[in-house]
């Protein structure tokens, strides 16, 4: 039997990390059964049968059976993380297709079965690979994303949604938000840490929305910082012992 290629990325739901060494493995979804998986086409065993690990991107990557559906199971020790049900790497799924395969237009990646469990959507402006997660775990981030560029919300199963876990540039001009613009320019609107230091105030305070001329309540960040965005220093002053609070300086 031919063998299909199933491959996708671990990240941590909230933050959007990869996780390294995830263990995973796959079972038929009839039988429960341990279904065998391979490192490459041509059926090669992993060093540990019938599991592989995720990579330090989080990244695995396996070969199984075409035509038949697995449960995913994915172990983190001995415990079990995540399992996805009804994985399907191709045959008998009509025109839709298996895992990865590809689409040219973002209408014909929402028709694509959910069960295809990733794909890949070449459409200029916003290509790059897509996995499938469920709709619940991403309501807000959908309603943002009015240009579905990272996130669509599958049509032939309502309660799923593609969610882009890379880009592919096209010439550059890869988009990865839901605005405008070139994945530099996107990289560059992005805070940075050198943005927020002190000898950028002005650009790191624009950055988080920090209005220096807004009042704000006492104890608040934005407190603390018009309180600091006040504060200068004239370069000549140099205290030989710690800065010490005598109740009367305001």
């Amino acid at each position: 039997m031919a063998l299909a290629h199933l491959f996708d990325t671990v990240q941590n739901r909230n933050t959007g990390v990869p996780i390294p060494g995830v263990v995973v493995r796959m079972r038929y979804q009839d039988s429960d059964g341990i279904a065998p998986i391979y490192a490459n086409e041509i059926g090669t065993p992993f060093p540990v049968a019938n599991e592989t690990t995720t990579d330090a991107d989080g990244m695995f990557s396996l070969y199984a059976d075409a035509g038949l559906k697995y449960r995913l199971l994915f172990y983190i020790g001995d415990t079990l993380y995540k399992s996805i049900d009804n994985v399907s790497l191709g045959g008998g799924e009509g025109g839709s297709g298996p895992a990865n395969s590809s689409y040219a237009t973002t209408t014909e990646l929402k028709d694509a079965l959910a069960s295809n469990l990733s794909a890949i959507l070449t459409e200029s402006g916003k290509s790059g690979t897509f996995v499938i997660r469920n709709y619940s775990d991403y309501v807000a981030q959908v309603a943002a994303d009015t240009g579905q560029i990272n996130y669509i919300r599958s049509s032939s199963d309502t309660t799923k949604v593609w969610v882009r876990s890379t880009i592919i540039p096209d010439n550059g001009a890869g988009k990865i938000s839901a605005t405008d613009g070139t994945v530099q320019q996107s990289l560059d609107a992005r805070p940075k840490a050198t943005d927020l230091a002190a000898s950028a105030a002005t650009a790191g305070a624009a950055l988080i929305g920090f209005d220096s001329a807004a009042s704000y309540p006492a104890g608040t960040v934005g407190a603390a910082l018009k309180l600091y965005n006040n504060t200068y220093d004239d370069g000549i002053w140099n205290a030989p012992d710690p800065i010490t609070d005598d109740g009367v300086w305001g």
